[in-house]
């Protein structure tokens, strides 16, 4: 069963795939801040990590032809954001230079109509789990992939792929037990 919002996702990215850029607003307020979130789990620094959510819809409208019209498009999003982070510090040579923000006043996060349960939860969860497992529960979940997908698309044994999975949830099951939304 899936979540309304996942498939209006899969709707809105139906008419993109025709097109119908009209519809890209609202494609953008309903996946930007899972993508936004994720990039800043490993950029630590908000401007960079606007930078990158720009330069990662560029690169999904320009592979919009490639990306399967049936699939929530957030997995695509997601390792195309992390790939466009990984690549920026590569090239800048400062991996060592990546701080450690864990709040949303150090990050410059505000708690607004746009910031909903899901986006509190997303980054609960980034607070419990490590970049490896967050991400193969967010490609699992949202993106709604199967662990062999996601072995595929991350180039790690199925193997790990489950294991990490499994960990994570069992982490998740126990720092989400006091989960309180409205923190």
């Amino acid at each position: 069963m899936r979540d309304t919002n996942v498939e209006r996702i899969i709707l809105l990215l139906g008419h993109l795939k025709k097109g119908e850029m009209d519809f890209f607003d609202e494609f953008y307020s309903l996946t930007k801040y899972q993508i936004y979130y994720s990039i800043l789990a490993l950029a630590k620094n908000n401007e960079l990590a606007e930078d990158i959510l720009a330069e990662t819809y560029i690169k999904f409208l320009e592979k919009l032809d490639a990306i399967n019209a049936k699939k929530n498009p957030l997995g695509y999003l997601l390792i195309t954001a992390r790939n466009l982070t990984l690549d920026y510090f590569k090239k800048e040579n400062r991996v060592s230079y990546i701080e450690d923000y864990t709040t949303e006043e150090e990050i410059g996060a505000s708690v607004s109509d746009e910031y909903d349960d899901s986006d509190r939860l997303l980054l609960r969860m980034q607070e419990i789990l490590n970049e490896t497992e967050y991400e193969v529960v967010v490609l699992y979940i949202l993106s709604e992939m199967t662990h062999k997908e996601i072995a595929k698309q991350l180039k790690k044994p199925l193997g790990t792929i489950t294991w990490t999975y499994s960990n994570a949830i069992k982490k998740l099951q126990k720092g989400l037990s006091d989960y309180d939304p409205q923190r």
